[in-house]
């Protein structure tokens, strides 16, 4: 079975464009990276991550698009971000990595407020919007957020799979053409109920659909670099980041994304700050 592939394309006698994908060792380097090992965290984790690449992967590739979800819970997750880029790089997090709680996977997120960033790469221009989320399935979080924000009918399905005493996340998204007619999308609604979908939701394995247009990998993918953790050491000043080094001997950053550390010492601090003044 092939994990961490998506496919996109069209189903042209339904007028629905689709993204569907599975994904284990993508998702399985973000619960790595952050020590989680509370099965409902990782999953929910893992389901906001599948929704972030669905959405990014909606775009095209001359956008270059990637999408950022925060969500603040009022659950015990608390906070689960994540992002998707459009060629299948993603990362997620959240502080509570050993969250656990009675009840549906969704009743760990609660309610609260979702808030979608899009970062489109070739014009170097972000849109952010929000909505509030009711206690249902994280799925069904992002179809009001798409009814809402761009009056779309969408079908969104993502869950979890069990594979090698772990898990992998499966998403898929279908999507309404403009031209889309309510015969169509009962006609959509039989067509989800085809086995090759209930195989799919079991076991990850991706079903070949009819007018696929594209193939693509997904990866774990972290956009941090020192270059970034130097600048961001600039919009703390150069007074307290000395008095950090003075303390500790060292500057040390750590990604909250990709647990990633930097270190920082004095000939770092001369080079940055003499740069950022020039």
């Amino acid at each position: 079975m092939t994990t961490d592939v998506y496919y996109r394309g069209i189903l042209n006698d339904l007028n629905y464009r689709y993204v569907i994908a599975s994904a284990f060792d993508s998702v399985n380097e973000v619960w790595f990276r952050h020590k989680i090992k509370q099965a409902q965290s990782a999953v929910l984790l893992g389901e906001a991550v599948m929704a972030a690449f669905l959405l990014a992967a909606r775009g095209t590739k001359e956008l270059n698009q990637t999408i950022s979800l925060h969500f603040e819970c009022n659950g015990p997750i608390r906070r689960l971000m994540a992002t998707g880029r459009f060629d299948g790089g993603v990362r997620g997090y959240t502080p509570e990595s050993e969250a656990s709680w009675n009840g549906s996977l969704y009743h760990g997120k609660g309610t609260g407020l979702l808030n979608v960033s899009r970062f489109l790469y070739n014009s170097k221009k972000i849109y952010s919007s929000s909505i509030e989320f009711q206690e249902q399935p994280l799925s069904k979080d992002i179809e009001d957020f798409l009814a809402k924000s761009e009056q779309v009918q969408v079908f969104i399905q993502i869950g979890a799979f069990e594979k090698s005493n772990s898990y992998g996340i499966y998403g898929m998204l279908f999507e309404a053409l403009p031209d889309a007619t309510a015969d169509q999308t009962d006609n959509l609604i039989d067509y989800l109920q085809k086995p090759i979908f209930n195989e799919f939701t079991q076991t990850g394995s991706l079903p070949k659909l009819p007018g696929q247009l594209e193939q693509g990998r997904l990866f774990h993918h972290c956009g941090c670099n020192r270059e970034k953790i130097s600048q961001l050491l600039t919009t703390i000043g150069e007074d307290e980041c000395r008095s950090i080094l003075s303390e500790n001997g060292k500057i040390e950053v750590t990604c909250e994304f990709c647990r990633e550390q930097y270190l920082f010492y004095e000939p770092d601090l001369q080079r940055i700050f003499v740069d950022h003044s020039v």
